[in-house]
């Protein structure tokens, strides 16, 4: 996020209150006190990519590597295809479509022997191209991986990410299995969304543990080598790391929530960083942003960096960015504070609070909203006429009260207590309508009632907390404390099977859940017991498909609103999954959207987090953009004085 103008934030972390003085200094728990100074921009070589769907162009990048050849492979998710370019991105082909039918493939690996590696995700098994772009068909196939991601191999061995189950696998070059190393957590050999994997020159691995914020080094026994890294924005540092590569005892790390890239000797040893958030939007010319697949050449003159949020890849020559970089402090990812740096999920209602010894009886307007980013929920009361900080929410890491990516949030209507599924300490935690934490459940494990990357929840009539569990492919109900109630779902593509169900909200007129299966491109029904009613949607850009579902909400007809981040919009189905109408498109103006998110109704408007805008927007029923909403901001159109009633006029009759 753009933040310009000086400013105090306050912020706790551990316990300790934090103040920083952007236009001065910033002062962190651990950190030495160093002044902000800006980098200046180190300009990549090429730069290519665009939105769609045509030769060259992407929706999903989700995979990258570089060949002896100095061919780039950039996998994309979305399209199942790999596109093959030169490094200043002119078009060589395509691999998949009428060759290996591919689903959301994503980690690449050149082998010495010319193959390249693909991980087909969606159908859990790693497969095979000639240098030619031939199939050769499928080299693992592993019932066990649970949602593989990334490759790499030496030769001799081919290593699997899997932060389906949290583990690295190792393989022979034909497939065998040889062992798993890790499960979830934070103690060195263990792991928390592990994603990028890299073989150094001696056979081990190196890993990018990502909510872990570090990385691990891998003997092929499973013996940790060696482990570093420290959540900060610091050089050296890291936050969500998402991809490592060693080439020539160099380790270069994607830091993505930092915006940048570093690069290590093989001790963790900073040699040197480069890249900065834009400071416009979609600005590119070597500002990256969530920089998530790094890939050097085999000799290191240059580098590969693709930028999922950016739909594009940049090439930049290494000896120029070695000859250009500075020691200079480069903290941006902190100037997102106090600004909203609008996440992933949201939930709205307005609640009744009994009168107790310190308050009359009241109701608030409420609007929570996860940020992953900073691992923190930010609770927004809107009774006035803009919307104001009630709470915030969490901290980065395992304790009780923090978080590793925020998710899901659903409130107790009954109780205003607030529930946050936190997706990678694979549990639910509970706070206060004050903040506090009150209490968590939830383990880690792969069974029905264990937690497996838990996403976004909903109450259902009962009172009880439905669950959708994105690497588990299941929806779980639980009583508020905990306890198992049902488990229905497995991964797969038919009725009552998932593949990534990301949401899942409960219609309470209806008795009904409606689920997200994001990688099946559709919206499921379900009955409160779980029995199966029917589904809509199907892969594709036209009215009533999804390419990428993210989130859905009702409105009081029982209309269902789901955003689609790959297509930049909203749609308005009725009950039953009908089409009646889409709005959005790409852009920063009033009524687009760049990643549409979270959303929800609250009381006759839509409420849209319009993620890579840093804004929320918010609309009427049937699409009208009626203004912009954040912290203290208020955007209405000239059409609309007011977006929401103040609950003080309402309650003297105005």
């Amino acid at each position: 996020m753009r933040c310009t103008s000086p400013f105090t934030i306050g912020l706790t972390i551990g316990g300790a209150i934090l103040v920083a003085g952007i236009a001065a200094s910033v002062a962190f728990a651990g950190f030495e006190q160093k002044p902000l100074t800006a980098v200046d921009t180190i300009p990549s070589q090429y730069q290519f990519g665009s939105n769609g769907t045509g030769v060259r162009d992407m929706l999903s990048p989700s995979g990258l590597v570089v060949d002896a050849q100095n061919q780039v492979y950039v996998a994309d998710c979305a399209l199942d295809r790999v596109q093959v370019f030169s490094p200043a991105g002119d078009f060589v082909r395509s691999l998949g479509p009428g060759q290996e039918k591919l689903s959301c493939p994503r980690g690449l690996a050149a082998a010495r022997d010319g193959r390249l590696l693909v991980v087909d995700s969606g159908n859990r098994r790693v497969v095979a191209f000639d240098p030619v772009g031939k199939s050769l068909g499928t080299v693992v196939n592993d019932p066990l991986l649970v949602d593989p991601y990334a490759v790499s191999t030496d030769g001799s061995t081919i290593a699997v990410s899997d932060p389906g189950s949290d583990s690295i696998r190792f393989y022979t070059t034909t497939g065998a299995a040889i062992r798993a190393c890790g499960t979830a957590g934070d103690a060195v050999g263990n792991f928390s969304l592990p994603l990028g994997i890299s073989h150094a020159g001696d056979g081990t691995v190196f890993v990018a543990d990502q909510q872990n914020a570090r990385i691990q080094r891998l003997a092929q026994d499973c013996t940790v080598v060696d482990s570093w890294g420290e959540y900060g924005s610091y050089p050296g540092n890291l936050n969500e790391p998402a991809d490592v590569r060693w080439v020539n005892g160099q380790v270069f790390v994607a830091d993505q929530t930092n915006h940048r890239l570093q690069v290590f000797d093989e001790n963790g040893n900073l040699l040197y960083l480069w890249g900065r958030h834009p400071s416009v939007a979609h600005e590119g010319n070597g500002r990256t942003h969530y920089p998530t697949f790094i890939a050097p050449d085999p000799r290191a003159s240059f580098s590969v960096v693709c930028e999922p949020f950016e739909v594009r890849c940049q090439t930049f020559d290494l000896a120029s960015v070695r000859a250009q970089v500075s020691n200079a402090n480069d903290t941006a990812f902190w100037y997102k504070f106090p600004r909203f740096h609008y996440g992933s999920s949201e939930a709205s209602t307005m609640l009744t609070l009994a009168p107790d010894a310190a308050n009359p009886a009241r109701t608030m307007r409420l609007v929570a909203i996860a940020e992953p980013d900073i691992s923190q929920v930010v609770l927004l009361d809107w009774s006035g006429k803009v919307p104001t900080v009630h709470a915030r929410l969490g901290g980065f890491g395992s304790a009780e009260g923090q978080f590793k990516q925020p998710a899901g949030i659903a409130m107790d209507e009954a109780t205003g207590d607030i529930f946050v599924a936190d997706a990678n300490n694979n549990r639910v935690e509970v706070f206060g309508l004050d903040g506090q934490f009150i209490r968590a459940f939830g383990k880690y494990g792969l069974a029905p009632g264990e937690f497996n990357g838990p996403g976004r929840m909903a109450f259902d009539t009962q009172g009880n907390l439905v669950v959708a569990m994105v690497h588990g492919h299941r929806v779980d109900t639980f009583t508020k404390e905990g306890d198992l109630v049902r488990s229905v779902g497995k991964r797969g593509g038919g009725p009552l099977e998932f593949l990534g169900p990301m949401s899942v909200e409960a219609n309470h007129r209806l008795h009904r859940l409606y689920v997200v299966d994001r990688y099946n491109q559709r919206v499921q029904m379900l009955a409160e017991d779980g029995s199966y009613i029917g589904e809509f949607g199907t892969k594709g850009i036209d009215p009533g498909e999804f390419i990428d579902p993210f989130d859905l909400a009702f409105d009081s007809a029982d209309n269902v609103y789901v955003t689609d981040t790959a297509t930049d919009r909203v749609q308005k189905f009725d009950a039953n999954g009908k089409f009646i109408l889409q709005w959005g498109s790409f852009g920063s103006e009033l009524g687009q959207f760049y990643k549409p998110k979270g959303i929800s109704v609250l009381e006759d408007k839509v409420t849209v987090i319009d993620f890579g805008n840093h804004r929320g927007q918010v609309f009427s029923l049937d699409g009208e953009p009626l203004g912009i909403f954040g912290e203290g901001i208020l955007s209405p159109t000239k059409n609309t004085s007011d977006l929401f009633t103040p609950l003080t006029q309402l309650s003297e009759g105005r």
